[in-house]
């Protein structure tokens, strides 16, 4: 009906198509005669002013006339799909690193090889919850307030970098070609999992920061720019389902064997796998996976990660606990109003209104900002379930009494050097006594287990620092005897 509104059009019909896998708005238009059609870009423009982002068509086909059915209905079967609109004798490629590092995100989340400055991200493909997924790791790469709107209202990598460059102090674009200082290194996506922490320098080490169960690798933001930048080039894993379209994975051995290959396309040189809570265990089964590839130049830091006591079994799943506790976590994370919750208050409460009442809290600023903060605690909740089924999986099938953890059944592993850095909350009831790693290094920083990367960023750095300059010097010192 929006669409009939405008006066150069005479009649329209908007179809969701399912095309690969995605599900796409497309509306199919015919012009009133000698009338111009507006182009997509206008028509996008005209609807957002009345309708909510997800309302909005993805592409904006013009037709002589709507094909029809015998019976006087438009034949939907007969309706042309849309085509990628991707014109390689027009391409620009990017002018300056802000725009490098968009199209490697739109080229990214696009599955294009590359993206020119001005190539419409909706004629190339993208849809509203692609517009969403970009805008994540957008915020993601650059620190910056990004709502999905701002994606419509700027459609292209130009665009989008000049409404960026506008608030480079909110943002952390960069201006022109300059590097950014070493306090405004900004996130890039170079991988289907892993962003890599921009840098002025090459250092000769590798971390690879891995997060906790339904955790975004927006929790390292802290700690990753607290680590100097010529001891380590710093990495961040980002799971599937939370910060991409991905389906979660309940296995890490299988999301281990996912990453390694990513590890090897990227590293330069000796690593770190340091894992966040249930990170830790995932960073081990990398290191595992990693040696079977063939590369054991691999240190472990678990930060703040459990180990079960022998014997132990894990109760019946409870899901309905488990979201209490989720939503709670969530509000203690993120609230900024309000005061604190307790996880019974979200008892018996629908996933939706879960939802809401901890966007509610969170300040947001627009209705557009709520629908993406929305969809990403929808993601990070599945995905969470996804670990939380995972972690007894993996201790299932791995039982400590059987064959301690960081000791392989079946696999021959060459040493691993490890340091450990715990909360007051989780090392009172730690059992690493029983692990490979009884002997590693521990530091212990006061405090809860959700707040160790946001209260203790340079402490939780320096101790990684500790691990690789440690093993250096071990290294040395076999080399002398």
């Amino acid at each position: 009906a929006t669409l009939l509104q405008q006066p150069a059009i005479r009649d329209a019909v908007v179809v969701a198509r399912q095309d690969d896998e995605d599900t796409r708005l497309v509306a199919y238009l015919v012009a009133q005669p000698e009338q111009a059609m507006p182009d997509g870009d206008a028509l996008r423009s005209i609807l957002l002013r009345s309708l909510p982002d997800y309302m909005v068509p993805a592409y904006f086909i013009e037709l002589a006339q709507l094909p029809l059915t015998p019976n006087g209905k438009v034949d939907r079967q007969a309706l042309p799909a849309p085509q990628r609109q991707v014109d390689e004798d027009r391409y620009v490629a990017p002018r300056t690193a802000t725009e490098a590092r968009l199209a490697a995100i739109w080229a990214g989340v696009l599955k294009l090889d590359r993206v020119g400055v001005h190539d419409n991200f909706f004629a190339l493909g993208g849809h509203s919850l692609l517009a969403t997924v970009l805008t994540v790791q957008i915020r993601l790469a650059f620190a910056c307030e990004l709502n999905v709107r701002t994606v419509f209202e700027a459609p292209t990598v130009a665009a989008l970098a000049e409404k960026l460059l506008a608030s480079p102090d909110k943002t952390g674009a960069d201006q022109g070609n300059s590097t950014p200082a070493d306090g405004e290194r900004n996130w890039l996506l170079v991988d289907d999992n892993i962003a890599k922490l921009d840098s002025p320098h090459t250092a000769s080490h590798d971390i690879f920061f891995i997060p906790g169960a339904g955790g975004s690798a927006e929790v390292f933001n802290q700690v990753a720019r607290s680590v100097p930048p010529d001891q380590a080039n710093v990495f961040v894993f980002h799971h599937d389902g939370i910060d991409n379209e991905a389906d979660p994975v309940d296995d890490f051995v299988v999301m281990a064997a996912r990453y390694a290959p990513q590890i090897l396309r990227h590293c330069s040189g000796k690593i770190v796998l340091a894992g966040y809570c249930v990170g830790g265990l995932i960073a081990y089964e990398l290191a595992k996976a990693l040696q079977k590839l063939g590369f054991d130049q691999v240190m472990l830091g678990f930060i703040d990660t459990g180990i079960v006591p022998a014997g132990y079994e894990f109760p019946p799943f409870d899901e309905a606990y488990f979201k209490s506790e989720f939503f709670k976590a969530i509000c203690d994370t993120y609230s900024k109003v309000g005061e604190p919750l307790t996880a019974r208050t979200f008892d018996n409460m629908p996933l939706e209104n879960c939802i809401n009442l901890a966007t509610s809290r969170m300040n947001l600023h627009s209705p557009h900002e709520q629908e993406i903060w929305h969809t990403i605690l929808r993601q990070r909740y599945l995905a969470e379930k996804y670990h939380a089924h995972a972690m007894r999986q993996y201790w299932a099938d791995h039982p400590v009494q059987t064959c301690p953890f960081g000791v392989s059944a079946d696999f021959h592993m060459s040493p691993l050097a490890a340091r450990r850095m715990e909360s007051t909350e989780i090392h009172g009831d730690n059992h690493w006594g029983n692990t490979a790693f009884a002997n590693s290094p521990i530091e212990v920083f006061e405090g809860r287990h959700l707040d160790i990367l946001r209260h203790h960023p340079a402490g939780v750095a320096k101790s990684l620092i500790a691990l690789i300059t440690s093993s250096a010097q071990q290294s040395l010192e076999d080399a002398a005897a």
